[in-house]
């Protein structure tokens, strides 16, 4: 009787997998990031403290990717990907389940739609002109640049394009930022996102523009432009970004100033076979009677102990001005080491 309990599973086992290669093949990968440090953060006015802290060199974070082949070209795609606190077990985003990336999408000749909640644009392809990634707490450029801190949006439809002499074209219109719908489009904060990253040879050029609009009646619209370019020497990288903001309001910028300039200068470096040395000076310039002026230097090494695990070290120093002057968040220094681990 058992035999035949077994031969049956096997069957009933066999013929779901026939059946699901009839739809076409299909993957699903498991994948995360788990990451770890210890942070001594001095604030100019207050005490210091010591933390052990989650998600510096990355987000701690684990997550569902997988496509379907349709035939003719075309692929089912989706990703589900949730972000959790290594210090302390719980999960991030505001405790949503997949808070970093939920969206299911189509690919095929023409690019790849995708639709869910995912990242902005600015968001998206910005990292890769930050020596930091943005990342690394107050060293990476989402401490003077708003568009990276927003990070990513609900109720989103995004087109990317194919890769066309080396540039890719971005763009995407969210019905709303962050939370469900309400009646009336003008009652919602929506977003549209637009970007282009080219590519080619030593060069690494991005170019980003998005709006959000403000349900305030009679408000302007919140505008962000972000243009930014590394180039590999070999010996160093150099990496450049700019960025202007315009009508900004609470909750769309890092010191909430409503108008702002902001650059950021950098240089990476490989360190032999396995380390990599990272430099920034970044700046937000307020142009609003506030004169919220943030500065911060940062420096810092990652050394890889394999593929899947490296290790890291930063300092960073930011120095407020004008009306957060005397704002401890914007004022002080930050030395961490950690680890990260990839799966």
């Amino acid at each position: 009787m058992k035999g035949k309990k077994h031969l049956a599973c096997g069957l009933l086992l066999g013929a779901l997998a026939a059946a699901a290669g009839a739809q076409g093949t299909s993957n699903v990968t498991l994948y995360g990031r788990v990451d770890i440090g210890l942070r001594l953060e001095d604030p100019e006015f207050g005490s210091s403290t010591t933390a052990v802290v989650s998600g510096v060199h990355s987000g701690s974070r684990w997550g569902l990717i997988g496509s379907e082949d349709l035939g003719n070209g075309l692929k089912a795609i989706f990703n589900l990907e949730s972000g959790f606190n290594t210090d302390t077990g719980t999960m991030a985003q505001g405790g949503r389940l997949f808070g970093r990336q939920a969206w299911a999408g189509i690919e095929g000749g023409f690019g790849q739609v995708r639709l869910g909640r995912i990242d902005l644009v600015g968001n998206d392809i910005t990292p890769a002109v930050d020596p930091f990634l943005t990342a690394f707490g107050d060293a990476g450029m989402q401490s003077t640049f708003s568009p990276p801190d927003i990070g990513r949006t609900d109720n989103a439809i995004i087109y990317t394009s194919p890769k066309l002499a080396g540039a890719t074209v971005y763009a995407g219109y969210a019905t709303r930022l962050d939370g469900v719908e309400v009646p009336g489009r003008s009652n919602n904060p929506w977003v549209t996102t637009s970007g282009v990253r080219y590519a080619s040879g030593p060069l690494l050029a991005i170019l980003t523009y998005e709006a959000i609009h403000n349900p305030a009646a009679g408000a302007p619209s919140a505008k962000m432009v972000q243009v930014g370019a590394t180039y590999d020497l070999a010996v160093v990288k150099l990496h450049a970004i700019f960025g202007t903001e315009k009508d900004m309001f609470t909750g769309a910028t890092v010191t909430n100033s409503a108008d702002s300039r902001s650059h950021l200068l950098g240089l990476s470096a490989p360190v032999g076979s396995s380390g990599k040395l990272l430099t920034s000076y970044q700046k937000r310039d307020d142009r609003t009677a506030d004169n919220a002026d943030l500065r911060v230097f940062a420096a810092g090494y990652l050394h890889a102990l394999s593929r899947r695990t490296n290790l890291y070290a930063y300092v960073s120093d930011a120095d407020g001005k004008g009306s957060i002057a005397t704002n401890a968040g914007f004022n002080r220094r930050q030395y961490v080491v950690g680890m990260r681990h990839l799966f």
